[in-house]
């Protein structure tokens, strides 16, 4: 009797283990997937609009190779897409009139 409990605990244990690693690991591969492709089309969009909104001195974020991120991690692509829109808004701000309020 014991060794039927036991063989049934290890086929329920083993069918649970299979279920977890069907719906946690797709799952969270697919939402890795999904969050992978927005940031290289978002670095597309960044790429394609060019020096727009940057200051000289922030040309050189444009310089980088699409390959070069790519082959990078996925937080490279997160803290350049930051740079980006941090010298855009640095960018923007200086063209607005100077109000003499400091």
């Amino acid at each position: 009797m014991t060794s039927f409990i036991t063989h049934l605990l290890q086929i329920t244990h083993c069918q649970w283990v299979y279920r977890n690693e069907v719906v946690h690991h797709n799952t969270m591969g697919k939402n890795k997937e999904r969050e992978k492709q927005t940031l290289a089309e978002q670095i597309q969009a960044e790429l394609e609009l060019g020096v727009v909104d940057l200051l000289p001195e922030d040309w050189r974020l444009m310089e980088v190779q699409l390959e070069d991120l790519t082959d990078s991690s996925g937080e490279s692509h997160t803290y350049w897409l930051l740079a980006v829109e941090t010298a855009q808004i640095v960018g923007q701000m200086s063209s607005l009139p100077q109000t003499g309020i400091d």
